[in-house]
């Protein structure tokens, strides 16, 4: 069995002690929704509730924290009003670039224990995580791998 923990532990780890100095004050779940809005655009609630690994209640309390600071707005799909999706404000985007400038300096000053060995050896690893984590994905989202359990877990 593979220890895929030590990647969350070892992304912890690197995380740990960053306390962002931003102009609106913001939680670490306000932080990382930030981030991926910012990053993934356009995408549904459910989308950012499973990268920041929220349930849907947690995601809409988080969502509405942001709306009232003014930093996201909630935005409807002009064919499906049952869609929402995020954007971030001017506001919103200024506390992101506040965030990654002061994250981007603090990555580099936890990374610089490493040698440059060390370094290129991590962005191998990484660069095959990459790969074989979107292959697992590929592979869960296969209609063919959903119709194989679905059978299953009704006993076929």
């Amino acid at each position: 069995m593979f220890k895929l923990d030590v990647l969350e532990r070892f992304h912890k780890d690197v995380k740990r002690d960053f306390h962002p100095a931003v102009t609106t004050k913001i939680n670490k779940s306000e932080m990382d929704l930030l981030l991926i809005l910012h990053e993934k655009p356009n995408q549904p609630f459910k989308f950012y509730g499973h990268h920041i690994h929220l349930e849907k209640s947690s995601l809409s309390y988080i969502v509405d924290l942001l709306v009232l600071k003014e930093l996201v707005i909630k935005v409807e799909d002009v064919d499906d009003k049952r869609k929402k999706t995020l954007e971030l404000t001017s506001k919103g985007l200024k506390i992101v670039q506040e965030l990654v400038s002061q994250y981007d300096d603090y990555y580099k000053k936890r990374i610089s224990i490493y040698s440059e060995e060390e370094l290129l050896k991590l962005k191998e690893a990484v660069s095959v995580i990459k790969v074989l984590s979107k292959k697992m994905r590929d592979f869960i989202d296969s209609d063919e791998n959903k119709i194989h359990f679905k059978d299953h877990k009704q006993g076929h």
